[in-house]
Protein backbone atom coordinates (compact mmCIF):
# COMPACT_ATOMS: atom_id res chain seq x y z
CA UNK A 1 0.00 0.00 0.00
CA UNK A 2 1.79 3.31 -0.93
CA UNK A 3 0.33 7.17 -2.01
CA UNK A 4 0.97 7.83 -5.24
CA UNK A 5 1.00 11.50 -4.63
CA UNK A 6 3.41 13.65 -3.05
CA UNK A 7 2.46 17.22 -3.67
CA UNK A 8 -0.75 18.76 -1.03
CA UNK A 9 -2.32 20.69 -3.60
CA UNK A 10 -2.87 17.83 -5.60
CA UNK A 11 -5.68 17.10 -2.67
CA UNK A 12 -6.47 20.01 -2.10
CA UNK A 13 -10.60 20.69 -3.35
CA UNK A 14 -12.88 23.53 -3.06
CA UNK A 15 -13.39 25.06 0.53
CA UNK A 16 -17.13 24.38 -0.19
CA UNK A 17 -20.12 25.53 2.42
CA UNK A 18 -18.70 28.08 5.61
CA UNK A 19 -20.57 29.20 8.62
CA UNK A 20 -20.40 32.66 9.53
CA UNK A 21 -19.74 33.76 13.36
CA UNK A 22 -23.45 35.14 13.43
CA UNK A 23 -25.45 32.28 11.77
CA UNK A 24 -27.49 30.44 13.99
CA UNK A 25 -27.57 26.90 15.60
CA UNK A 26 -30.73 25.81 13.27
CA UNK A 27 -28.81 27.59 10.27
CA UNK A 28 -26.00 25.42 11.08
CA UNK A 29 -27.95 21.96 11.39
CA UNK A 30 -29.50 23.03 7.91
CA UNK A 31 -26.66 23.46 6.31
CA UNK A 32 -25.05 20.27 7.72
CA UNK A 33 -28.59 18.04 6.80
CA UNK A 34 -28.81 19.36 3.29
CA UNK A 35 -25.32 19.26 2.24
CA UNK A 36 -24.84 15.53 3.71
CA UNK A 37 -21.86 17.02 5.78
CA UNK A 38 -21.01 16.65 9.73
CA UNK A 39 -19.00 19.34 10.15
CA UNK A 40 -18.29 23.07 8.95
CA UNK A 41 -15.50 26.10 9.28
CA UNK A 42 -16.49 28.99 10.76
CA UNK A 43 -14.67 32.50 9.06
CA UNK A 44 -14.93 35.85 9.11
CA UNK A 45 -15.10 38.31 5.98
CA UNK A 46 -12.15 37.24 3.84
CA UNK A 47 -12.29 33.64 4.70
CA UNK A 48 -10.56 34.24 7.74
CA UNK A 49 -10.69 31.06 10.12
CA UNK A 50 -12.26 31.35 13.24
CA UNK A 51 -13.06 28.20 14.88
CA UNK A 52 -14.78 24.94 13.55
CA UNK A 53 -18.45 23.34 14.41
CA UNK A 54 -19.65 19.71 14.17
CA UNK A 55 -22.87 18.02 14.14
CA UNK A 56 -22.40 16.34 17.27
CA UNK A 57 -21.55 19.91 18.89
CA UNK A 58 -25.13 20.85 17.67
CA UNK A 59 -26.94 17.69 18.35
CA UNK A 60 -25.35 17.73 22.45
CA UNK A 61 -25.42 21.59 22.87
CA UNK A 62 -26.07 21.87 26.60
CA UNK A 63 -25.79 18.67 27.64
CA UNK A 64 -29.37 18.44 26.26
CA UNK A 65 -30.65 14.75 25.89
CA UNK A 66 -33.37 14.47 22.87
CA UNK A 67 -34.68 11.25 24.64
CA UNK A 68 -38.59 12.30 24.28
CA UNK A 69 -40.72 13.08 21.36
CA UNK A 70 -40.97 17.11 22.57
CA UNK A 71 -37.06 17.05 22.76
CA UNK A 72 -36.64 15.76 19.79
CA UNK A 73 -38.67 18.38 17.47
CA UNK A 74 -37.21 20.77 19.73
CA UNK A 75 -33.67 20.84 18.47
CA UNK A 76 -34.77 22.60 15.71
CA UNK A 77 -36.14 25.08 17.84
CA UNK A 78 -32.73 25.71 20.70
CA UNK A 79 -32.52 29.10 21.72
CA UNK A 80 -30.90 30.80 18.74
CA UNK A 81 -27.80 31.02 20.22
CA UNK A 82 -24.68 31.82 17.17
CA UNK A 83 -22.30 29.32 16.02
CA UNK A 84 -19.64 31.78 17.44
CA UNK A 85 -21.03 30.33 21.19
CA UNK A 86 -20.37 26.82 20.74
CA UNK A 87 -17.56 26.43 17.94
CA UNK A 88 -14.26 25.07 18.93
CA UNK A 89 -11.27 27.62 18.55
CA UNK A 90 -8.55 27.19 17.28
CA UNK A 91 -10.02 25.16 14.38
CA UNK A 92 -7.43 21.92 13.48
CA UNK A 93 -5.86 22.91 10.24
CA UNK A 94 -3.03 22.15 8.25
CA UNK A 95 -0.83 25.05 6.45
CA UNK A 96 -0.63 25.05 2.42
CA UNK A 97 3.08 23.83 3.14
CA UNK A 98 2.11 20.88 5.62
CA UNK A 99 3.13 17.39 3.77
CA UNK A 100 0.83 14.54 1.93
CA UNK A 101 1.81 12.13 4.88
CA UNK A 102 1.46 14.26 7.81
CA UNK A 103 -2.25 15.18 7.06
CA UNK A 104 -2.77 11.90 6.40
CA UNK A 105 -1.75 10.85 9.83
CA UNK A 106 -3.98 13.99 10.76
CA UNK A 107 -6.78 12.36 9.89
CA UNK A 108 -6.65 8.86 10.94
CA UNK A 109 -6.07 10.10 14.45
CA UNK A 110 -8.54 11.16 17.25
CA UNK A 111 -8.55 14.33 17.96
CA UNK A 112 -11.52 16.91 20.68
CA UNK A 113 -13.34 18.63 18.53
CA UNK A 114 -16.33 19.47 20.89
CA UNK A 115 -16.87 22.02 23.52
CA UNK A 116 -20.08 20.62 24.70
CA UNK A 117 -20.89 17.41 26.73
CA UNK A 118 -19.02 14.58 25.61
CA UNK A 119 -15.70 15.83 23.72
CA UNK A 120 -13.53 13.85 26.02
CA UNK A 121 -14.63 10.74 23.90
CA UNK A 122 -12.03 12.40 20.93
CA UNK A 123 -13.48 11.93 17.26
CA UNK A 124 -12.37 11.37 14.01
CA UNK A 125 -12.24 14.38 11.46
CA UNK A 126 -13.32 13.67 7.67
CA UNK A 127 -12.06 16.88 6.29
CA UNK A 128 -9.48 19.71 7.53
CA UNK A 129 -9.18 23.09 6.63
CA UNK A 130 -5.88 24.22 4.57
CA UNK A 131 -4.75 27.76 5.31
CA UNK A 132 -2.49 30.56 3.96
CA UNK A 133 -1.86 32.67 6.84
CA UNK A 134 -4.87 31.66 8.60
CA UNK A 135 -6.61 32.22 5.40
CA UNK A 136 -8.88 29.28 4.40
CA UNK A 137 -8.45 28.29 0.62
CA UNK A 138 -9.88 24.35 0.53
CA UNK A 139 -9.78 21.58 2.38
CA UNK A 140 -8.47 18.06 2.14
CA UNK A 141 -11.08 14.86 3.22
CA UNK A 142 -10.15 11.11 3.50
CA UNK A 143 -11.85 10.59 0.05
CA UNK A 144 -9.43 13.06 -1.77
CA UNK A 145 -6.53 10.58 0.07
CA UNK A 146 -8.69 7.45 -1.08
CA UNK A 147 -8.02 8.22 -4.44
CA UNK A 148 -4.50 8.55 -4.56
CA UNK A 149 -3.75 5.56 -2.56
CA UNK A 150 -2.63 2.02 -4.42
CA UNK A 151 -4.04 -0.97 -2.68
CA UNK A 152 -3.87 -3.29 -5.87
CA UNK A 153 -2.20 -5.84 -3.62
CA UNK A 154 -4.15 -5.74 -0.53
CA UNK A 155 -7.00 -8.22 0.38
CA UNK A 156 -10.19 -6.77 2.03
CA UNK A 157 -9.38 -9.23 5.48
CA UNK A 158 -6.08 -7.63 6.01
CA UNK A 159 -7.57 -4.29 6.69
CA UNK A 160 -11.16 -5.42 8.14
CA UNK A 161 -12.37 -4.70 11.70
CA UNK A 162 -13.79 -7.53 12.93
CA UNK A 163 -14.01 -6.80 17.17
CA UNK A 164 -16.16 -4.13 17.98
CA UNK A 165 -18.92 -3.30 15.34
CA UNK A 166 -21.93 -0.66 16.58
CA UNK A 167 -24.76 -2.72 15.21
CA UNK A 168 -28.97 -2.59 15.86
CA UNK A 169 -31.02 -5.10 14.89
CA UNK A 170 -34.24 -3.99 12.83
CA UNK A 171 -36.29 -5.00 16.10
CA UNK A 172 -34.56 -2.20 17.97
CA UNK A 173 -36.01 1.70 17.85
CA UNK A 174 -34.64 4.84 16.75
CA UNK A 175 -34.09 5.72 20.37
CA UNK A 176 -31.82 3.20 20.61
CA UNK A 177 -29.42 4.54 17.52
CA UNK A 178 -29.68 7.64 19.18
CA UNK A 179 -28.18 5.76 22.30
CA UNK A 180 -25.34 4.73 20.29
CA UNK A 181 -24.70 8.44 18.32
CA UNK A 182 -24.75 10.26 21.89
CA UNK A 183 -23.25 7.60 24.78
CA UNK A 184 -20.78 6.18 22.10
CA UNK A 185 -19.73 9.01 19.31
CA UNK A 186 -20.82 6.69 16.65
CA UNK A 187 -21.52 8.18 13.07
CA UNK A 188 -22.53 5.03 11.19
CA UNK A 189 -24.13 2.03 12.78
CA UNK A 190 -25.04 -0.69 10.90
CA UNK A 191 -28.20 -2.89 10.73
CA UNK A 192 -28.89 -6.54 11.11
CA UNK A 193 -31.61 -8.33 9.88
CA UNK A 194 -33.13 -12.04 11.77
CA UNK A 195 -29.45 -13.82 10.43
CA UNK A 196 -27.04 -11.37 11.18
CA UNK A 197 -27.02 -10.03 7.40
CA UNK A 198 -26.49 -6.41 6.97
CA UNK A 199 -29.58 -4.56 5.65
CA UNK A 200 -28.69 -1.13 5.81
CA UNK A 201 -26.80 2.02 7.63
CA UNK A 202 -28.23 4.68 10.11
CA UNK A 203 -26.46 7.91 10.78
CA UNK A 204 -26.07 10.92 12.84
CA UNK A 205 -27.84 12.85 9.59
CA UNK A 206 -30.79 10.07 9.27
CA UNK A 207 -32.01 10.66 13.15
CA UNK A 208 -31.24 14.40 12.78
CA UNK A 209 -33.87 14.23 9.42
CA UNK A 210 -36.26 12.33 12.00
CA UNK A 211 -36.07 14.79 14.89
CA UNK A 212 -37.22 17.47 12.29
CA UNK A 213 -40.30 15.51 11.65
CA UNK A 214 -41.25 15.54 15.11
CA UNK A 215 -41.01 11.37 15.60
CA UNK A 216 -41.19 9.49 18.68
CA UNK A 217 -37.92 7.73 18.61
CA UNK A 218 -39.12 4.74 20.70
CA UNK A 219 -42.11 4.21 19.11
CA UNK A 220 -40.25 3.65 15.43
CA UNK A 221 -38.27 1.09 14.52
CA UNK A 222 -34.56 1.89 12.70
CA UNK A 223 -36.10 0.31 9.54
CA UNK A 224 -37.99 3.70 8.69
CA UNK A 225 -34.59 5.57 8.90
CA UNK A 226 -31.97 3.45 7.67
CA UNK A 227 -30.51 3.79 4.10
CA UNK A 228 -30.71 0.20 2.15
CA UNK A 229 -27.11 -1.10 1.69
CA UNK A 230 -27.80 -4.37 0.01
CA UNK A 231 -28.33 -1.93 -3.35
CA UNK A 232 -25.01 -2.68 -3.53
CA UNK A 233 -22.85 -5.83 -4.55
CA UNK A 234 -21.70 -7.66 -1.52
CA UNK A 235 -18.07 -7.27 -0.52
CA UNK A 236 -16.43 -10.58 0.80
CA UNK A 237 -12.78 -10.71 2.75
CA UNK A 238 -10.89 -12.17 0.07
CA UNK A 239 -11.88 -9.47 -2.01
CA UNK A 240 -9.46 -6.39 -3.42
CA UNK A 241 -9.37 -3.64 -0.66
CA UNK A 242 -9.82 -1.85 -4.30
CA UNK A 243 -13.61 -2.15 -4.13
CA UNK A 244 -13.73 -0.76 -0.75
CA UNK A 245 -12.40 2.39 -1.66
CA UNK A 246 -14.23 2.32 -4.73
CA UNK A 247 -17.22 2.24 -3.08
CA UNK A 248 -16.22 4.80 -0.51
CA UNK A 249 -15.11 7.66 -3.20
CA UNK A 250 -18.50 6.68 -4.78
CA UNK A 251 -20.57 10.29 -4.62
CA UNK A 252 -23.74 8.08 -4.20
CA UNK A 253 -22.68 6.17 -0.98
CA UNK A 254 -22.46 8.65 1.54
CA UNK A 255 -21.74 6.32 4.53
CA UNK A 256 -18.13 6.10 5.90
CA UNK A 257 -18.12 2.18 6.40
CA UNK A 258 -18.41 -0.81 4.17
CA UNK A 259 -20.24 -4.02 5.50
CA UNK A 260 -17.85 -6.89 4.70
CA UNK A 261 -20.01 -10.56 4.44
CA UNK A 262 -18.55 -13.95 5.05
CA UNK A 263 -21.15 -17.15 4.88
CA UNK A 264 -24.27 -14.75 4.52
CA UNK A 265 -23.36 -12.79 7.76
CA UNK A 266 -21.22 -9.84 8.80
CA UNK A 267 -17.99 -10.52 8.88
CA UNK A 268 -16.44 -7.01 9.98
CA UNK A 269 -16.49 -3.72 8.40
CA UNK A 270 -13.60 -1.54 6.86
CA UNK A 271 -13.99 2.95 7.33
CA UNK A 272 -11.60 5.26 5.73
CA UNK A 273 -10.23 5.55 9.29
CA UNK A 274 -8.86 2.11 8.57
CA UNK A 275 -7.29 2.45 5.82
CA UNK A 276 -5.50 5.63 6.50
CA UNK A 277 -4.03 3.58 9.50
CA UNK A 278 -2.85 0.43 7.13
CA UNK A 279 -1.28 3.05 4.89
CA UNK A 280 0.46 5.35 7.94
CA UNK A 281 1.79 1.31 9.30
CA UNK A 282 2.69 0.53 5.22
CA UNK A 283 4.73 3.49 5.12
CA UNK A 284 6.47 3.03 8.77
CA UNK A 285 7.01 -0.63 8.03
CA UNK A 286 9.10 0.71 4.23
CA UNK A 287 10.95 3.41 6.55
CA UNK A 288 12.25 1.12 8.83
CA UNK A 289 13.38 -1.20 6.35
Amino acid sequence: MKLQISNLDQLISSPGLYLKPNNTIPDALWAMVSTNTTGLPVVADGNILLGYVSLVDLITIQGINYRHKNEYSNIFEIPRNTVKEIMTSPAITVQETETVINVVRLLSQRHVLSTTVGSERGKTISSVPVVRQNIVIGAISYIDILKHIDVENTKVSQIATTSYIPVLSENNTLEAGYELLVSRGERNILVLNKNSFPVGIVTDLHLIRYMRQQQDFSQHFVGIAMSDTTIYSPIYPEDSLIKVVSLLTNPSYQFRVVPIIENHQLYGVISAIDILRALISSLSEEEDI
